[in-house]
């Protein structure tokens, strides 16, 4: 639990739904007139008091970074504020309630394959059956097969009914569908009459799942930044390589190297990931607006500020080069015209 919340502020979801469903599968036992003695004798309280110091010890090391940040406890608590306009729809990022379902299900934009996860959404659903009936498990814990019925429904709805979505929120409830899909193929092949039936069943299920296999690597390998990847959303496009690639050369041929100053500025601080990419530079700032003294050896600059630096600078600073950062946004690579012209020098010379 300590890891979960120094990991993402949405795991408060994640507790209210495993809270909810440890609920729903004591009373639907005892509906039902099961034994659920396994949930009865659950933790003591003085168990729970250790679990709880556990989960509180483990979040405010990762918080403070090994206790060197303080105030990071503090900024854990503050990141949900955020969230009162997130959840109330004021965001770029509002889809309908079928957002989840129309990626899992069938997407398909332009000319690219169909993509679906369909066998998994199937084999979930005859899951969550068996869990609450309880019949073709060959489980040791129905209890536990039910619970994880009752978590992946549950947050599977308040993802659907929470305005914002982003494709990788989806992740929260798929892995409980992969995990239903799992007993739900137990299920089906328990209950097949005769052997002959079972292998076929089996066989069927594998080469459906070759289907899954085959769009696993298409996704990651092949569509991993284009569009009409379902998965694909406000993706950084590899464009931005060429722009790191660029900076780094003009560090090879300026005199301080990596510890050239660098500026960059972009609206709504949306430069990242360039920090990873230009980890190496000891000497770069970052800007949402353009700052009064602008200038630096090396600057980049979204679009959007509409900069002219060259203009204004009387052409002491140039314009080199316009990259994608993600699909409608790019930045301008500025250079200080000396050392432009000793990059330029470096290259080969064209031959006729």
């Amino acid at each position: 639990m300590g890891l979960m919340y120094a990991t993402k502020e949405t795991f408060v979801i994640n507790l209210g739904a495993i809270g909810t469903a440890a609920i729903l599968t004591f009373a639907f036992g005892r509906w039902r007139g099961e034994p659920v003695s396994d949930l009865r004798t659950g933790p003591k309280f003085k168990h729970i008091l250790a679990a709880l110091a556990v989960a509180t010890v483990v979040s405010t090391v990762l918080f403070t970074s090994f206790f060197a940040n303080p105030s990071g406890l503090l900024d854990s608590v503050l990141a949900y504020l955020p969230w009162l306009s997130r959840v109330g729809g004021e965001s770029p990022h509002i889809h309908p309630w079928h957002f989840y379902f129309e990626r899992l299900a069938f997407f398909h934009r332009g000319s690219s394959p169909i993509w679906s996860e369909g066998l998994i959404l199937i084999l979930a659903a005859i899951g969550t059956v068996a869990a609450l009936t309880g019949k073709g498990l060959g489980l040791p814990s129905v209890s536990l097969a039910r619970f994880l019925a009752f978590y992946t429904v549950i947050l599977t709805a308040i993802y659907a009914v929470i305005p914002y979505k982003t494709p990788w929120c989806l992740l929260n409830f798929l892995y409980g569908m992969i995990l239903l899909a799992g007993i739900g193929t137990v299920a089906l092949i328990q209950r097949a009459p005769r052997l002959w039936l079972r292998l076929s069943l089996g066989a069927l299920l594998v080469a459906a799942a070759t289907q899954l296999a085959w769009q696993a690597w298409a996704l990651n390998f092949v569509y991993f930044a284009d569009r009409r990847n379902p998965y694909v959303y406000a993706q950084t496009v590899p464009d931005v390589l060429r722009l790191v690639g660029k900076v780094e050369a003009l560090a090879k041929i300026a005199p301080p190297g990596h510890a050239m100053v660098v500026k960059v500025m972009s609206p709504d601080s949306d430069y990242w990931p360039l920090p990873w990419y230009l980890r190496k530079f000891k000497h770069v700032g970052w800007w949402d607006k353009i700052p009064a003294d602008p200038y630096a050896p090396v600057m980049i600059v979204s679009s959007h500020l509409n900069a002219a630096f060259d203009e204004k600078s009387d052409r002491r600073w140039l314009m080199v080069g316009l990259f994608e950062m993600r699909p409608g946004a790019f930045l301008e690579l500025y250079v200080e015209s000396g050392l432009w012209r000793k990059y330029v020098e470096t290259l080969p010379k064209e031959t006729d």
